[in-house]
């Protein structure tokens, strides 16, 4: 039994699409895909050690119009294209602190208009990055890259999902993850579950805020995306840690205001970083390296002024003003604790590592309306662009 597409009442569909995909004959691999982390960076800068088809189409596009420039590429085959809607599921295989995981997630076209809910944001975006995706959108009518979407569920039972394919396409990318990709049909049920699901964004929030400003432009537009279970236990997000290049020294004394500064006696930074219990934070300071437990006064403030004990918000929403003021010296994101750590010991500034974050952590207070601050969550593995391609325009 197949699944046919329908409304929910939150105003949004999620439903299967005929996928566009690379001709293999036409492009190398290294030009058909590309991780979503280097994506902004290579069409910014015009450079593309890969991906450098969806860069040959985007400038077709951006001559010829997107609609006769995917005439021209379907025509010569540079595209292909399925001739029939599917869903798809997408399977990252990947090794995490020494256990090897595999994170399923289905694609599917998410539609939205001005009036869709049921879809939530849990971090603040930056306007550059909003604004190139809608250039992006609005040259090329295409969807590259999905957008990563937790929703209200675990793992759906395998037995909803069918494969209508061997792994389609199938590859390691440059961090050694092997992603395999099937065409598939749902169960009624599950699509049903799934259209009154409530999804929070996971990854791509910059990517799905140039898509609702095209829908309050153009009244509706289609969304490629990525549907993974909240509880799903290979979904994971990694910290991102904070260094800031201080103007002149901040005593130990002054932060121990803040928290018990305990000295870290483990040598290996990634294993500290793990054992974290949130809110708790290293401090990298020039005199050391330091477990911070905020104090308990600081933490009853927090609350009376409602903000979320979790130590990005404890962070951003307390500390750093108060440290500061309104001109904080310049703060710099860093995923890898030990570069963090070393830029302090060269620098004499200051790096703050954070803890581990849960998925459902962040799913509940995403929907309790709180956006966490810039760059407070990093889900992993990431995606890639290119395998499948959706032309929102011509679904």
């Amino acid at each position: 039994m197949g699944s046919e597409s329908g409304s929910s009442s939150s105003g949004f569909r999620i439903r299967p699409f005929r996928a566009l995909f690379f001709n293999e004959a036409k492009f190398p691999l290294e030009d058909r895909i590309l991780r979503l982390e280097y994506f902004y960076t290579a069409f910014r800068t015009g450079q593309f050690p890969r991906g450098r088809a969806m860069q040959a189409f985007y400038e077709d596009a951006r001559r010829l119009g997107p609609r006769r420039a995917t005439q021209q590429w379907l025509l010569e085959g540079k595209f292909l294209q399925d001739l029939d809607p599917h869903f798809y599921v997408h399977q990252e295989t990947f090794t995490l602190r020494g256990r090897t995981l595999t994170r399923t997630g289905l694609l599917a076209a998410l539609s939205l208009t001005p009036e869709t809910g049921g879809i939530y944001d849990h971090e603040q975006t930056f306007p550059r990055g909003i604004q190139f995706h809608l250039h992006l959108l609005e040259t090329t009518h295409k969807n590259f890259e999905p957008v990563l979407l937790m929703y209200n569920g675990s793992l759906p039972d395998p037995g909803l999902v069918w494969r209508e394919s061997e792994p389609f396409f199938e590859v390691v990318d440059s961090f050694g993850h092997r992603h395999r990709y099937y065409r598939v049909r749902l169960d009624t049920s599950l699509h049903q579950q799934l259209e009154s699901a409530v999804f929070v964004v996971a990854d791509g929030h910059h990517r799905i805020e140039a898509s609702r400003a095209w829908a309050r432009q153009h009244g509706r537009c289609y969304r490629l995306v990525e549907l993974v279970p909240a509880k799903a236990p290979q979904l994971v997000i990694l910290p991102t840690h904070r260094i800031f290049e201080t103007r002149g020294p901040i005593s130990l004394q002054r932060l121990q205001e803040w928290a018990t500064l305990e000295p870290s006696k483990e040598s290996n930074l990634d294993e500290a970083v793990f054992r974290l219990q949130d809110p708790e934070m290293l401090l990298a300071h020039p005199e050391g390296l330091f477990i911070w437990r905020w104090r308990p006064e600081i933490l009853e403030k927090a609350q009376a002024r409602q903000i979320p004990l979790h130590a990005p918000f404890l962070l951003h929403e307390l500390l750093i003003p108060a440290l500061f003021g309104e001109e904080p010296p310049t703060l710099e994101y860093e995923r890898n604790p030990e570069v963090a750590v070393s830029v302090i010991q060269e620098h004499r500034g200051l790096a703050f590592l954070l803890p581990f974050i849960r998925p459902m952590t962040v799913f509940d207070l995403a929907l309790q309306g709180r956006r966490m601050p810039h760059k407070s969550t990093d889900f992993y593995p990431k995606l890639l662009a290119g395998p499948v391609i959706l032309d929102f325009i011509d679904l």
